[in-house]
């Protein structure tokens, strides 16, 4: 089994009469404002953003079904592995591809910088093999709200 490709979009959606995929909008960099000091010094940041992560997987053995269990981690800019999503995705019988799609509605952060998004598998046996490594980019803006009356 090999994982072609994943990524990262705002939504995704299945046409339930033909099966085609269409992605909207690609998540490189995620900017988050923030208007309060004490927010912005908070150790954990939760922003309110959804999006999905999609991965194409391919495996050659189309003879049964076959399920594996699906890893995708959440690593901050220091290297601490901040949260993790598991399922168990299935190949159907005479299926050499699958597409999985997981929801993410919101997310948790510790500081601005470069994020992992590391998507793991395991079919059979004990350990994760790392499929894809997904790059997120966080950045803090601080707006400091312009009192009333006041103008520029």
């Amino acid at each position: 089994m090999k994982n072609i490709w994943s990524t990262i979009f705002t939504r995704a959606v299945v046409d339930s009469n033909t099966n085609s995929l269409s992605l909207f909008d690609c998540i490189e960099e995620i900017t988050v404002n923030f208007s309060k000091a004490e927010d912005l010094s908070q150790p954990k940041k939760n922003i309110p953003i959804n999006f999905s992560i999609i991965s194409l997987w391919s495996d050659e053995n189309i003879s049964e079904k076959r399920k594996f269990d699906h890893s995708i981690e959440l690593v901050d800019p220091q290297g601490n592995k901040i949260n993790e999503f598991m399922n168990t995705p299935v190949f159907e019988a005479g299926k050499k591809r699958l597409r999985t799609i997981t929801q993410m509605n919101g997310l948790g952060i510790t500081s601005e910088g470069e994020y992992t998004i590391v998507v793991k598998y395991k079919m059979g046996g004990d350990k994760f093999t790392v499929a894809s490594r997904i790059p997120l980019d966080i950045k803090f803006v601080f707006n400091t709200p312009i009192a009333k009356g006041k103008s520029k």
